[in-house]
């Protein structure tokens, strides 16, 4: 972080995601400094989402559901069935942290995804983008998110 410190956020952004462009398990994103403040509100009020995950080679319609829990800022994205059956014990496909050390001074917000191989790299990719949408967007997270965290009380 430090040597991302003394760029322009441009800069930053490309630095961050050419780093993990390479990576096999994690890939990264980078949120202006609004959206990421939305986010890192957002998964406090509303830890709590399921995310469906299209598995086309399981046939013609088919997906999982992902229960997505944050503590912090970070996301443990799990499994629905290995968490309905032992919350305790259920790993997680993917793990997602977001990083504000940048937020301040250079106006971005960072956002690491490090990923299982349950999971494909375009998978990983969809279900993180997925979950910045739903809790940036006004719409889909009043829609979705809020109501399924009221539901879970």
């Amino acid at each position: 972080m430090e040597r991302l410190a003394v760029e322009e956020p441009a800069r930053v952004k490309e630095i961050w995601t050419a780093f993990h462009k390479d990576q096999d398990t994690a890939i990264a994103r980078a949120l202006d400094a609004a959206d990421f403040n939305v986010v890192t509100e957002r998964i406090q009020q509303c830890p709590l989402f399921i995310v469906p995950l299209i598995k086309p080679e399981a046939g013609s319609g088919a997906f999982v559901s992902l229960i997505t829990q944050f503590q912090e800022s970070v996301g443990f994205l799990t499994y629905l069935e290995d968490y309905k059956n032992d919350p305790a014990n259920a790993h997680p496909y993917m793990t997602m942290a977001l990083y504000d050390e940048m937020v301040q001074f250079k106006k971005i917000g960072l956002v690491r995804a490090d990923f299982t191989p349950h999971l494909t790299r375009p998978e990983a990719e969809l279900l993180v983008d997925f979950l910045l949408q739903n809790y940036v967007q006004d719409n889909r997270f009043q829609t979705f998110v809020e109501p399924f965290n009221a539901g879970a009380e």
